[in-house]
């Protein structure tokens, strides 16, 4: 399968021929995911899904002069009206009643040192360089926030015109394509209606308002793995990196797993790998931690051995 990613369309088609090689696969390795230090094994235990689409908001019947600013609606205002009504725009927590996750707890395997060490990686992958109250003092208290809570990001903003112009104009329509990114357990369909619900019922000033989902991707999470299996990879981790194995939930996504799983439904899956610290991953500036890559190779080896002592079927 060669195109850009593993999580390609393309993937699915080429199952029917793996099943005539054979039918059920005793483990599954993917070795795609990022980790939060170079110190142990990480390996995913699960992460948000997403409902990304586009909100519309249709205010006059046509542009205009920026003159009637106060008389007339204004598309984006109202468009901007709507999404506080499901997150804090300026921190893209979601806010919605029907979109909180029920599990605040630690998003790795070994609890609050861990958390941070996590909470800490994702910050630094996210370029935040400076204080934020609450967060980058608090990193135990912030890991859940980019696991376990929702988030909203805006990805365009179309309808505005060009600038230039003493005053401007007033736009009659803003499209806002949106991605919204929900907790592992949630169910995408659901929180794509709970979404549109909120967005478009009683809108503002009688504007004409849609929301239209685009991609509804849902979350996933392993479950406990075989212990014959959890007990390979914390061996492995100690042999190889010195350290206990890590299990965690990320904020991102990985779609290759969800066509997995679904096609190996009775499959274990180890999604690990070690894209972390300054490894700039799909950046023009790639790098890989070469000593930790040993290690990795290392680890995967002594598991993929316990995997071929165990029993079949």
């Amino acid at each position: 399968e060669t195109t850009e990613k593993s999580a390609s369309m393309y993937l699915p088609r080429y199952l029917p021929e793996v099943r005539k090689r054979f039918d059920e696969p005793s483990l599954i390795v993917l070795l795609e995911s990022i980790c939060a230090d170079y110190d142990r094994l990480w390996y995913m235990q699960g992460y948000r899904g997403v409902v990304e689409g586009t909100l519309s908001v249709n205010a006059l019947a046509q542009p205009a002069h920026s003159g009637a600013a106060g008389l007339a609606p204004t598309a984006i205002g109202i468009a901007f009206d709507l999404l506080s009504r499901v997150c804090n725009l300026s921190t893209g927590m979601v806010t919605l009643d029907t979109l909180q996750a029920k599990n605040l707890g630690h998003i790795t395997t070994g609890g609050a040192e861990t958390d941070a060490i996590a909470a800490r990686y994702f910050l630094d992958a996210a370029q935040v360089d400076r204080t934020i109250p609450g967060i980058t003092d608090d990193l135990t208290a912030a890991a859940p926030m980019a696991v376990h809570k929702a988030g909203l990001s805006i990805a365009e903003i179309h309808g505005l015109r060009s600038g230039g112009m003493v005053g401007g104009t007033l736009p009659d329509e803003i499209s806002v394509n949106i991605a919204v990114r929900l907790p592992p357990e949630f169910d995408g369909i659901d929180a794509a209606a709970n979404l549109e619900d909120a967005l478009v019922s009683d809108p503002p000033l009688n504007a004409r308002v849609e929301f239209i989902p685009s991609n509804i991707s849902p979350g996933w999470y392993s479950g406990p793995l075989p212990a014959w299996l959890q007990q390979s990879i914390d061996t492995a981790s100690r042999d190889c990196f010195g350290n206990q194995a890590v299990g965690w939930r990320i904020g991102g996504a990985y779609l290759e797993i969800e066509i997995l799983a679904q096609e190996f439904q009775d499959t274990p899956i180890l999604m690990t790998g070690i894209k972390g610290p300054k490894a700039n991953f799909q950046s023009a500036d790639e790098s890989l931690d070469i000593a930790a890559a040993h290690k990795m190779t290392g680890a995967i080896a002594r598991i993929l051995s316990d995997s071929a002592e165990q029993p079949r079927a």
